[in-house]
């Protein structure tokens, strides 16, 4: 196991969670705007790294159905317990498969499309986010249990497919990160793959249950 990389990974994990924390408790009307500089960059890494024209183009309506997803459910459902809970299980859930799946994973789930992915990593890192993911939507109340059960395998499972849906696009274009700007995970596409398909399920979650 890198352990230094490991510890990069994990700071850098943390020290988003903590902004976007602050931002929750003294200043979540910058949510959209902070979104709107997150989705430009993403666009910038897209732009000057995938160079194959279809699978560019593919990627920006990918991007902007997004983004409208996002914008919509800012402006008519915005939540910020729910919301924070959104980025919390995908911390969380990123943090345990990487952890687990670095330590035990031995059988690779996607070998040529995401050498990382193992299912060690991603039984126990469903299994142990499920429980935490649990146990704080119970101490908060954000959700009553059954709602708040089907929100948390509805994040994790769209959290591993947002990430396989970003690694196929990179092998494609024979790329290992989207850029190099967020030390430990690679670039800012590499670190949003799954908050950016998240954004699909959370508002059909949030017209369904509203």
């Amino acid at each position: 196991m890198d352990y230094n990389h490991f510890i990069i990974r994990i700071l850098s994990t943390f020290f988003l969670l903590i902004v976007f924390f602050y931002i929750y408790l003294f200043n979540d009307y910058f949510f959209r705007p902070l979104f709107f500089i997150i989705y430009l960059i993403i666009f910038y890494e897209i732009y000057k790294n995938f160079i194959n024209r279809k699978i560019t183009l593919l990627l920006y309506l990918y991007i902007v159905f997004s983004f409208l997803c996002l914008e919509i459910y800012l402006y008519y459902f915005y939540n910020s317990e729910i919301f924070l809970f959104l980025f919390t299980i995908i911390i969380i859930f990123d943090t345990f498969c990487y952890l687990f799946g670095t330590l035990f994973g031995e059988k690779k789930i996607f070998k040529r499309i995401s050498p990382n992915k193992t299912f060690a990593g991603l039984y126990l890192g469903i299994f142990f986010t499920l429980l935490l993911s649990i146990i704080l939507n119970q101490i908060f109340e954000i959700f009553d249990l059954i709602t708040g059960f089907i929100f948390i395998i509805m994040i994790i499972l769209l959290s591993f497919l947002g990430d396989i849906i970003e690694s196929i696009f990179k092998r494609i274009s024979g790329l290992k990160n989207s850029s190099n700007l967020i030390p430990g995970h690679g670039g800012f596409f590499d670190r949003f793959d799954s908050f950016i398909l998240c954004t699909y399920g959370l508002i059909l979650f949030s017209y369904v249950t509203n």
